[in-house]
């Protein structure tokens, strides 16, 4: 699992388009959040339970470091070049995030398999940009 993680003042994604293994369901079209730690994640054909447990426990701690309550998780697959399968990957960003559900106050989701837009104001302090591999 590869993570590109930023502490945000802003953050705004619009869904545009679905790609073929896009995740179905009802979402909104855009998403916006203010002082969050934002996670693009890639999931990767190695990953299990553990790499979930260990990102889950990594982004706790920044959020708790930072004294934040909000994290906005995005897939990300430009992240890797070795992903994991549609299937494999949507079920464990669901566990990621239903776990940082009981720790986090407020944990968001953009769906799976979207292109999207982005805007962005990122910080810049030593840990407002970060890159993990779990």
């Amino acid at each position: 699992m590869k993570c590109l993680i930023f502490h945000c003042t802003k953050f705004v994604y619009r869904l545009d388009h679905a790609t073929p293994v896009a995740e179905s369901g009802e979402f909104p079209d855009s998403g916006s959040y203010e002082n969050c730690l934002v996670a693009f994640i890639a999931i990767e054909k190695h990953d299990d339970d553990n790499s979930v447990r260990a990102a889950t426990g990594e982004l706790c701690d920044l959020c708790k470091n930072l004294k934040l309550n909000s994290l906005h998780l995005n897939p990300f697959a430009h992240l890797s070049s070795d992903l994991a399968k549609p299937k494999q990957a949507l079920s464990l960003l669901h566990s990621l995030r239903d776990g940082l559900r009981t720790s986090i106050a407020s944990v968001s989701y953009s769906p799976f398999g979207w292109y999207k837009s982005f805007d962005m104001a990122i910080m810049a302090h030593n840990s407002s940009q970060l890159f993990r591999a779990f």
